[in-house]
């Protein structure tokens, strides 16, 4: 199994379409990590980044946040998402993944205003 991770600063990214770097960690059947590589991804463009996963055979994506496109699109393609997932070490949530400690991604989880906060929730509100 594939599992692809957004990274900021090495941990899971808050803000999957802006990330710079993207980690691959295979698993085998038992959950034991097989390889992990870094890649840069193609240029951030709507569609983009679903294709690329898809094409480098990547099984699910776990990350901090992600948009109902992306979200959608990932479903279409049949990977599997993991979102409002905190900034911690990719292996340690591929871990929990493997693990079956992180829920699937019903709705996007997103923080459109890009704080950067380590709740699972934070409102604004509107004047």
């Amino acid at each position: 199994m594939r599992i692809a991770v957004p990274l900021e600063k090495g941990k899971v990214s808050s803000h999957f379409g802006g990330s710079e770097r993207f980690c691959i960690i295979e698993v085998d059947e038992n959950g034991n990590e097989r390889s992990y590589e870094e890649f840069v991804p193609p240029p951030h463009e709507p569609g983009a980044f679903p294709r690329w996963f898809a094409q480098q055979g990547v099984d699910v994506v776990i990350t901090g946040g992600i948009g109902s496109r992306a979200l959608a699109m990932f479903k279409r393609l049949g990977i599997e998402v993991r979102s409002c997932v905190p900034p911690e070490d990719p292996r340690e949530v591929v871990r929990a993944y493997v693990e079956g400690r992180l829920p699937e991604a019903e709705e996007p989880c997103t923080d459109h205003h890009h704080h950067h906060h380590h709740h699972a929730h934070h409102h604004h509100e509107e004047e």
